[in-house]
């Protein structure tokens, strides 16, 4: 099995948008979760009001 090898430096594409992908994922999940929270606080103060 001849495998190409490749530089510990070097960093083929598909893992670079894989990387992308990741770091997107995590942003929008922090950010959609946040946002949860939020509405879910301003659902409760007005319940905490009256």
């Amino acid at each position: 099995m001849a495998e190409k090898r490749v530089e510990p430096t070097y960093r083929p594409e598909w893992q670079e948008r894989l990387i992308m992908t990741a770091v997107i994922v995590v942003v929008l999940g922090i950010g959609v979760g946040l946002l949860g929270l939020v509405i879910r606080f301003l659902d409760y103060i007005p319940a905490s009001l009256s």
